[in-house]
């Protein structure tokens, strides 16, 4: 039986490329699928510019990479749970906590932000001190870790209570109705939820007590690209921050979409609050 060397050398072949394409880790497509809380100004929200800063600055990284994004808004534990299972490539913006990080691969900072506490105006006693929280309520939106290491712990050993709400602006309402005592984000942030509410004149901001956080991009651990991708995603961001581009998004969306918060009351005898920014 004659055997054609030529058919024999194709079949050959044909078994070398599916080999190499059965080794080769599956490519990521060119859209990444993400999810981002809506509400959550200057940060993220549907209303806002280009769908947030830290919308922006995201879209612009993955850009960077060479990827579209799909981009879904869903509540904080809803897009959390699904990006748990994969069916997200990664979540922003989150703070970074222990229990996270089992699950969760972390980018580089996105952005550092200044906590603040915000409380009724006029409160007796204002709060000055970590101690000084003990004792209290605290409103914590749905979804949200608390905003620091300190105030985590306070929670862990019910030295405060925990009522939870829908956002920072059901927060808003829950402190003026005296339902809670204070809640906790950053400056900006906080200002946008009282300009929502209305509620600039009854409620006050005081800065310094806690530490400054970063807020990041995640992706499950879980994700067979993840660790690829976050290397990917760091190199990206890096490279907005060096080209410029990163600060200019910052301060545009700053100066849009958070007054000066000079006409907000303060509960601190320190120099009057000014706008956080961290290139990081």
């Amino acid at each position: 039986m004659k055997i054609n060397q030529k058919a024999a050398d194709n079949k050959g072949m044909r078994w070398i490329v599916l080999a190499v394409l059965f080794m080769t880790p599956p490519a990521w497509s060119k859209t990444v699928k993400l999810s981002t809380d809506d509400g959550y100004a200057p940060y993220t929200g549907q209303k806002l510019s280009r769908g947030g800063m830290v919308t922006e600055i995201v879209q612009e990284v993955v850009s960077g990479m060479g990827h579209s994004v799909d981009l879904t808004w869903l509540p904080w534990r809803r897009g959390f749970e699904k990006a748990r299972q994969a069916q997200f490539d990664g979540l922003f913006p989150y703070l970074k906590t222990a229990d996270r990080e089992k699950e969760f691969l972390f980018s580089e900072p996105l952005y550092e932000i200044r906590n603040t506490v915000f409380s009724l105006k006029g409160e007796s006693g204002f709060y000055s001190s970590l101690e000084s929280l003990k004792g209290k309520t605290y409103c914590l939106p749905l979804g949200w870790a608390p905003a620091t290491h300190e105030l985590a712990e306070l929670v862990q050993k019910k030295r405060v209570k925990v009522f939870e709400a829908l956002n920072t602006s059901t927060c808003a309402k829950m402190v003026n109705s005296g339902r809670a005592d204070f809640f906790v984000t950053d400056d900006a942030q906080g200002e946008a939820a009282l300009r929502e509410t209305g509620l600039v004149e009854s409620i006050s901001l005081t800065p310094h007590l806690l530490p400054k956080t970063q807020l990041y991009f995640i992706i499950s651990r879980s994700h067979p690209n993840g660790v690829e991708f976050v290397r990917k995603f760091n190199e990206s961001l890096m490279d907005l921050k060096k080209s410029g581009s990163y600060e200019k998004i910052v301060l545009r969306h700053l100066r849009s979409e958070t007054p000066a918060a000079s006409g907000f009351p303060h509960n601190s005898e320190k120099s009057p609050l000014k706008k956080s920014y961290s290139a990081l």
